[in-house]
Parts: structure tokens; sequence; C-alpha cells
């Protein structure tokens, strides 16, 4: 059985993450640099969420500054915004899970010189190991990070 443990917690999955944006943000030739982005308005998560959190800590230690933020912890309201365009960019959205958006054209993946971080979900419990391991096993096997609800 696959189990790969951090900080207590069992480990389900890993979703890949990327600076996604609408088909009509155009700077250039890719990869750009960090500072190129940094004139787009950046839509992310709110630092009280874990993935905001993350997120905000990497751009931290890359010294990545945007003027524009706009906070939204709505994985569909982000979607929704990034569909709209206006130079609107993520970085809290999982690409495989928008993968037919990419695919068709309406979103598209900004490559940088220095890329985000992967994102490792992994589950935690009070409950004791043995109690949570067929738990854990059943979330690995079902949870599909690409599979879209709508």
């Amino acid at each position: 059985m696959h189990r790969r443990e951090h900080s207590n917690g069992y480990f389900i999955g890993t979703v890949r993450s990327s600076w996604i944006c609408g088909a009509e943000v155009d700077l250039g030739h890719q990869p750009v640099t960090l500072s190129q982005l940094e004139g787009l308005t950046l839509i992310t998560e709110e630092t009280t969420s874990r993935i905001g959190a993350y997120f905000e800590s990497w751009m931290v230690r890359n010294d990545l500054k945007f003027r524009n933020v706009i906070y939204c912890n709505n994985l569909i309201a982000t979607a929704g915004l990034i569909l709209l365009g206006r130079n609107f960019i993520t970085n809290s959205m999982p690409v495989d899970y928008f993968s037919q958006y990419i695919k068709d054209g309406r979103m598209k993946i900004l490559a940088t010189a220095k890329p985000l971080p992967d994102i490792e979900y992994f589950s935690y419990s009070r409950i004791l190991p043995d109690d949570i391991a067929h738990i854990n096993a059943l979330a690995r096997e079902k949870c599909d990070f690409s599979c879209r609800i709508f």
C-alpha cells in the first residue's frame, strides 16, 4: 500500500500548478520572467487558506510583488474571472482540472523561468492511524484532481 507520511498526514495526491490566464494575455516570448507577471492582476486565494498562504510564501521567497491583487477563495469565480480576460492571471487553479479550457484555447498556461511548485495533498486526522488507513486508501483511489464537476 502506498503510504507517505508528512507531519502526521497521509499522502493523497499531487495537483499540478501553473500560472493560468485568459487567451488574450500576451507577454511575448515564453518563458517569461516573474517580474513580467507583476503588471497583470493576480487572482489568488487569501492567505487564511492553506493554498493562499503557500503561494504567498512562494511569491515572497521569489521577490514577486503584484501591484493589483484580487483575493478569491472560490475556484468557480476565479475561473470565471480568468475567462473574462482583462489581464487577469491566477496561481491557484489546478491545471489538470481546467485542461479542457486550456486545450480549446479559452485559457492558457504562462510558462515562467521559475515555475510554480506542484501541490501535494495530505489527509490529517485525530483518529488512530490504523483506523484512518481505510479512509486514506479510499481517498487515494477515488480522488481525481482533474475531474471537472461542472
